[in-house]
């Protein structure tokens, strides 16, 4: 085979226009890239965070659950004391009562009582019975013996 300038010369014009055809195509390439590798990379942090954010809910979740049971659990107690409280405040409520009927009048400090006890068994859920004696007490005439 017999190589001529002209052919040489043809070969390495050939082999330069490849070889710039090739450095516009990787830097166009490299060029597209890297806004590309940073969307990927954003795509896969917002994907870890999504994850991560996955997690803390699930994990709120358990401990919400774990806390209504606890709460579920702490019911039952409360409504005992609740229904302790209406018995002392009701059988005081009727002590003063019998205890001053016979009277039919209050000292002030033991009418202040009475509507602080009525109002607390009120909020209680108390009953109709202890609101009648009450109303019967306060229309009693107020007295200042026994203040202490």
């Amino acid at each position: 085979m017999h190589i001529t300038f002209a052919s040489f010369k043809d070969a390495a014009v050939l082999l330069g226009s490849l070889v710039s055809a090739l450095t516009v195509i990787a830097g166009a390439v490299l060029a597209l890239i890297r806004p590309m590798r940073k969307k990927a990379a954003g795509w896969v942090k917002t994907a870890a965070q999504t994850e991560q954010l996955s997690e803390a809910v699930r994990s709120l979740r358990q401990a919400q659950e774990e806390f209504r049971i606890l709460m579920a659990g702490q019911n039952e107690p409360l409504e005992q004391l609740k229904r302790a409280q209406l018995c002392l405040l009701r059988n005081e409520i009727t002590k003063v009562y019998f205890f001053y009927l016979s009277m039919q009048e209050l000292p002030a400090y033991e009418r202040q009582n009475m509507i602080r006890m009525n109002e607390a068994y009120i909020q209680l859920g108390g009953n109709s019975y202890v609101s009648l004696i009450v109303s019967d007490m306060l229309s009693w005439p107020v007295t200042d013996s026994g203040a202490g």
